[in-house]
């Protein structure tokens, strides 16, 4: 399992998610590259049309505690809101156009390079919608979830993922309402990506990985080494 996994994986699903992390290998450079290449195309795609977005899950770790990419992590994770949806659809030819596919999703949008796979294939539903964990692309691939409202945690009002699956699995992942609606620009790999202000991301880590974050990974174990991997 992923050692910078959220703190509270839900039962739902587990079995699932733990297939899935420990198929995963370590990217070789010119995978980093690619990341690192799709990373910034989507950022000028959210800024071309006037998207707000932020980096979340372990991107947001990432560039928090490692300044980019954690050298095991094979994707970058950013978060949008549900409004948006629909504008990132009518304009994926800017995408697909740079050579990328582009999958709607359960959790809201995949991206990737490559041929989509028989198993994100036999995932999909009616809605041409893929279902359940995966990376569905036989090169690279990013994940773009899809936020909303949500109540409040701690009496602040926070922002949640609105696909239930990824609620359950990550029920203490949530986002202060505050921060998301007024980012900042932070370093990630050399790029300038939106984040949180530093008080609400700082809240949002140790609900998401524990008040070790900075220091340790998600096992208890004391970090070593926190260099991010660069792009070339």
């Amino acid at each position: 399992m992923n050692p910078d996994t959220p703190s509270s994986t839900n039962q739902y699903n587990r079995e699932e998610l733990i297939s899935l992390w420990s198929s995963k290998l370590p990217p070789n450079q010119n995978e980093i590259d690619q990341i690192y290449e799709l990373m910034n195309d989507t950022i000028e795609f959210f800024e071309t049309y006037d998207i707000n977005y932020h980096i979340v899950a372990g991107s947001a770790l990432g560039q928090a505690r490692n300044g980019g990419l954690i050298p095991y992590d094979d994707d970058v994770d950013f978060g949008i809101h549900k409004d948006d949806f629909e504008k990132v659809l009518e304009n994926k030819e800017f995408f697909i156009k740079r050579n990328y596919k582009i999958e709607k999703a359960e959790i809201g949008i995949k991206l990737g390079t490559g041929e989509i796979t028989n198993s994100a294939l036999e995932q999909m539903n009616s809605s041409n919608t893929i279902m359940g964990p995966s990376k569905p692309f036989t090169g690279i691939n990013q994940d773009i979830f899809l936020f909303e409202e949500d109540g409040t945690i701690d009496n602040i009002p926070v922002m949640k993922y609105c696909c239930k699956r990824a609620q359950l699995t990550w029920p203490d992942e949530v986002i202060p309402k505050s921060g998301w609606f007024n980012p900042e620009k932070g370093l990630f790999g050399g790029l300038k990506v939106n984040v949180l202000p530093k008080k609400d991301l700082d809240w949002y880590l140790e609900k998401s990985y524990g008040p070790l974050w900075k220091t340790h990974n998600g096992q208890g174990d004391k970090l070593e080494n926190i260099e991010c991997a660069m792009h070339s």
